[in-house]
């Protein structure tokens, strides 16, 4: 049997490597997983050293709870990213590179501009408002505004860093995406054991300060490889070119990852919601910490998820983003590109389903004894666990949702994407209230993934149908 199901994985790989674009699907996700694994693996880490360290339950809650913040704050400072993925595939595609380099300047100096706003609409307006919604204990709370305080200034450094990402993604250098992430996170794993463990600071500015140097690592190793293929930031294409014309190719990217990411903002304040239910649960019960670390650490293994969602979305958005080309509209070859785009959608798809495989096992089958690793609490593990199990049955949604997100931004249309995430993440709130008189803490589980699968079908109908109404309007031309 052992040899059967070697055999089985050996034929499939073979025959992966002989399929030209399901070659090229696994050479740009691969890196891109790694990266991803590593990028979410940082703040796992953080969690198990200063748990280790301190081995305090409550200040793991409130770590939990600030890193949704930073989730939200990192995921609007950074929108336009995504607009870099699919601008840059798609110049690619036409071998612009003059144009590669001038979006790449703007978006650095833009970028800058975006941050400055984002700083002081959070600082001045909305941070005391966000943790008005925990039930957390006063210090708790404290803690968590002061990680997402001291971010903002490590906010700049991401938004660079971001803009470099985005540009390799487009590139479809992933290798490189993947030395950057493996580096600065042993950067930011090491730096904050030394700074707690033989400095004692304040473990907000301890995390924020190791966040701060593996941006710095990023953005070394990314410019190193960038200078390379001959991509430069260059200041004066601000004054080449009309300032009119850089700030519309600004616009255009933020057009296009915006959606994404104010999707993403609803995300992290609807968590807020369902961390405030669980921890309603919970104090109920006497678990009120016990409750959001059980959740917290439980996410921290959903990132083998998350780094194959990650692959495959860079992979689809790049593939299909060079096969179409920048201004794919105007082309009288579109319906054939539609076709060869779907195909590689298909084919992605086809290779995520096999990479969930592990995933399934793993959180289906031995949930508890994940959760073992982190944390020894018994309450806080049987209270996780649940997570991982329905994330186990169900995550498979997660991957169609990242196949689909990866061919709309290749569109360079994204609004589909922010009406599910809007629809979808609030509807989260009311099946867990609904729910959670019979399940208890399983309701906020079972709604996030049953709320995945709602989303992966509406996605799905929609690009079927924008695609049908694109082949429609070209056989009228």
């Amino acid at each position: 049997m052992k040899n059967y199901f070697r055999n089985l994985f050996l034929n499939l790989l073979q025959k992966f490597i002989k399929d030209k674009i399901s070659y090229e699907i696994l050479v740009i996700s691969f890196p891109v997983m790694v990266s991803t694994f590593f990028e979410a693996t940082s703040f796992t880490l953080m969690l198990f050293i200063i748990s280790y360290l301190k081995n305090d339950v409550k200040l793991i809650a409130s770590l939990g709870s600030s890193i949704y913040v930073i989730w939200v704050l990192y995921g609007i400072s950074t929108s336009f990213s995504n607009g870099l993925v699919s601008v840059v595939s798609r110049l690619l595609g036409d071998k612009n590179y003059e144009e590669i380099n001038y979006t790449f300047s703007i978006s650095f100096i833009f970028g800058t501009f975006w941050a400055l706003f984002i700083f002081l609409i959070y600082n001045f307006l909305i941070s005391d408002l966000i943790f008005k919604f925990l039930n957390l204990g006063e210090n708790e709370i404290k803690i968590a505004k002061d990680i997402s305080y001291y971010f903002l200034f490590v906010m700049f450094f991401s938004i660079w860093a971001a803009v470099i990402f985005g540009t390799l993604q487009g590139l479809a250098k992933t290798k490189v995406i993947m030395y950057m992430s493996i580096f600065a996170v042993i950067g930011e794993v090491i730096s904050t054991f030394v700074f707690i463990k033989y400095f004692d600071l304040y473990i907000p500015l301890a995390i924020n300060l190791a966040w701060f140097i593996g941006e710095l690592i990023r953005m070394g190793i990314g410019m190193f490889f960038l200078t390379k293929d001959n991509v430069n930031f260059d200041f004066s294409y601000i004054f080449r070119k009309k300032i009119a014309d850089s700030i519309l190719r600004f616009l255009e990217l933020v057009y296009i990852g915006i959606p994404v990411k104010v999707g993403a903002l609803v995300f992290g304040v609807v968590y807020f919601f369902l961390i405030s239910i669980l921890s309603g649960i919970g104090k109920l019960e006497g678990y009120e910490s016990q409750a959001v670390a059980g959740l917290t650490i439980s996410q921290r293994f959903e990132v083998i998820i998350w780094m194959i969602d990650g692959g495959l979305s860079v992979a689809c958005a790049n593939l299909i983003g060079r096969t179409l080309g920048y201004e794919y509209k105007k082309d009288f070859n579109l319906i054939k590109k539609i076709e060869q785009a779907n195909l590689i959608a298909y084919k992605t798809f086809i290779i995520g389903f096999i990479l969930f495989v592990p995933a399934f096992i793993l959180f289906t089958f031995f949930p508890s004894n994940l959760l073992n690793i982190f944390i020894k609490d018994p309450i806080t593990i049987k209270i996780g666990s649940g997570y991982l199990f329905y994330t186990g049955i169900f995550g498979l949604a997660m991957v169609v949702n990242a196949v689909i997100s990866g061919y709309f931004i290749a569109l360079g249309f994204t609004l589909p994407l922010t009406i599910a995430m809007i629809i979808f993440s609030i509807m989260r709130i009311p099946i867990s209230e609904l729910l959670v008189p019979y399940l208890k803490y399983d309701a906020v589980y079972l709604a996030i993934n049953i709320t995945n699968i709602f989303m992966a079908i509406f996605l799905y109908l929609f690009l079927y149908f924008y695609i049908i109404k694109l082949t429609q309007n070209k056989n009228k031309q």
